[in-house]
């Protein structure tokens, strides 16, 4: 690649596109393009000429005042003539191009003009200089020219991707040329093609091709320019069978910028988890000394409320109202052996409110929460509780 200007890095989903733009009626020296507002532009100036006289300095006017002197960007060797580029940063507003020393005036003035826009594009470009010929009589046939196009960023999804192709044809016949050259963009195996049946006029053509739903992850697009080659025994002159010759000077791949399509994933729904529930452990011995066990008796709730009453068994010697109870090494029989009832205190069998054993019941209640309340939890809080 010649040295010349430096592009700026291509942009994936930007405020900006690429567009290629040429004068169409060129084969003037000096001619004159107009930029629309832009943040870039490059100036292309195409032409041939003889190996003897071909242009070596091009002048550039641009808006601002400055001339700008370049050399040749490209040469190549085009059927016994010399194609030729100039390239060189443009500004908006009118930019002027004329060549030097040239036998043949530049057929070519092009500019790939990024410019602000409201939607998202990525878009990219590549400029270059290929020559591409039908050949006569079934010889001397060049080509296809091919130009690879590297896209900003894989695509994201499915997308229409549009292509513009600067073509300069190198050298219109006399008369009705009706020579042909086909034009293909491909990127991720979808391809388009357009057919140029009259390339002399004008001498640059801009082709615009359109992918439809270029798949997601294409990275690349190829340009190529066919020029048809020339059935052997048939002349190249007007012939509609025969392939034009033609340039490629570059093109530029564009697309709107499409967020991904996300199918959102369903909130899963949490169950609600049942609490467990705590069964009451009995007491192994109900009649042990010193512990006080209590037998569920639900009353009817009061409105708004739960309420529980426990009635609360105490051994006899443990009773609050006959004293603290014997708490010595002693105080409760050998295992396996029940103790006896004390005098006077009733035996299985006894009126209601009394156990087997004869201790008296006395009522607690139960808060909300599991909290006692009642004279014997107020006066006794070290009173153990079994439930």
């Amino acid at each position: 690649r010649p040295a010349g200007p430096t592009p700026p890095p291509p942009a994936s989903c930007e405020r900006a596109v690429l567009d290629l733009t040429a004068v169409r009626d060129a084969g003037q020296n000096p001619q004159t393009i107009t930029i629309p507002p832009s943040s870039w532009s490059l100036i292309q100036v195409g032409g041939k000429g003889f190996r003897e006289a071909f242009p070596t300095q091009a002048l550039v006017t641009l808006p601002n005042g400055p001339v700008v002197t370049l050399a040749p960007s490209r040469q190549v060797e085009a059927g016994g003539v010399i194609g030729y580029t100039f390239e060189t940063e443009g500004q908006a507003g009118e930019v002027t191009a004329a060549v030097r020393d040239a036998r043949d005036t530049p057929k070519a003035l092009v500019a790939y003009v990024r410019h602000p826009t409201d939607a998202l594009f990525s878009s990219t470009f590549s400029t270059t200089l290929q020559y591409a010929w039908g050949g006569d009589n079934g010889h001397g046939a060049v080509g296809p020219a091919r130009l690879g196009l590297v896209l900003p960023a894989p695509l994201a999804q499915r997308t229409d991707v549009t292509v513009q192709v600067a073509v300069m044809d190198k050298d219109p016949q006399e008369g009705n040329d009706q020579r042909t050259v086909r034009v293909r963009a491909v990127a991720g195996g979808v391809s388009a093609d357009v057919t140029l049946t009259d390339p002399d006029a004008p001498l640059v053509n801009v082709v615009t091709l359109t992918l439809p739903d270029v798949p997601a992850g294409t990275e690349q697009v190829q340009v190529l320019l066919y020029s048809p080659i020339t059935p052997a025994g048939q002349s190249q002159w007007n012939n509609p069978d025969a392939g034009d010759s033609v340039m490629l000077l570059g093109a530029v791949a564009q697309h709107a910028c499409v967020a991904p399509t996300v199918t959102p994933s369903p909130t899963p729904t949490a169950s609600p988890t049942a609490s467990p529930t705590a069964s009451p452990t009995p007491s192994p011995d109900r009649h042990r000394d010193g512990l006080a066990h209590a037998d569920r008796r639900t009353p009817p709730a009061g409105p708004g409320r739960a309420h529980h009453a426990l009635h609360l068994r105490w051994p006899a010697a443990a009773h609050p109202r006959r004293g603290a109870p014997d708490l010595g090494p002693h105080h409760c029989c050998a295992p396996g052996r029940r103790r006896a009832a004390a005098p006077g205190r009733p035996r299985p069998g006894g009126p209601p409110g009394h156990d087997q054993g004869g201790e008296p019941d006395l009522p607690l209640h139960l808060r909300p929460g599991g909290q006692p309340h009642g004279s014997v939890a107020g006066r006794h809080p070290g009173a153990l509780l079994h439930v």
